[in-house]
């Protein structure tokens, strides 16, 4: 037996525990570490990060999680895939609340559950993994915040499916500054090329 825990025993020999990696405390009778630097816990005669324990910190004695990585959640000493408690999830703060899921397949709800794009919001081909929104539309409708909505309700014919800049307008407006404006503007004027300029006038 060696004199103190600064020191492990191999083959009947003392040796110094600050030989083992990371190691802080050793076995005076025995060739293993008892504890070991934050950070690492001890995994018979040596210490292993707390990273193979899907830990982002752990007890230096026994390897048991203190903290998780945003991917993982705690329950009791172990950490949890995030997809584990919310299906789809990627990153979360706990079993039931998630923050962003796997991919823009999906958006986020108010509730820190994980929906599927395609399926819950019309018309939307892309969302915000992040939030409760869409990002990217079909052809002929633009982003609104939560929901798609048609070029034509802001008078274009055709619009940016991810940013709502009209490209070109209905009959009976004209374009300026990426945006429709009614031709009755002009006394009579029902088709306009652009605001000074009448293509068709009232009969």
């Amino acid at each position: 037996k060696c004199k103190s825990d600064q020191f492990f025993l191999n083959a009947k020999v003392c040796y110094n525990c600050s030989e083992k990696a990371n190691c802080t405390k050793c076995n005076p009778e025995g060739n293993n570490c008892l504890q070991c630097k934050e950070g690492y816990y001890p995994l018979g005669s040596i210490c292993t990060e707390c990273s193979t324990n899907d830990c982002k910190t752990c007890y230096s004695t026994n390897g048991d999680c203190k903290s998780c990585e945003t991917t993982r959640y705690h329950e009791g000493t172990k950490c949890i895939e995030c997809n584990q408690g919310v299906a789809h999830c990627k990153q979360c703060n706990s079993k039931e609340d998630c923050f962003e899921c796997e991919s823009d397949d999906y958006f986020l709800e108010n509730k820190g559950k994980c929906s599927n794009c395609k399926e819950n919001k019309p018309f939307c081909l892309v969302c915000n993994p992040s939030a409760n929104n869409c990002t990217q539309c079909q052809n002929n409708y633009y982003p609104n915040g939560t929901e798609c909505h048609t070029c034509e309700s802001i008078h274009c014919k055709e619009c940016g499916a991810s940013d709502g800049i009209c490209k070109s307008c209905l009959y009976g407006y004209y374009l300026y500054q990426d945006k429709c404006h009614t031709c009755t503007a002009m006394d009579n004027c029902i088709d306009c090329d652009y605001g000074d300029r009448c293509k068709e006038c009232a009969k």
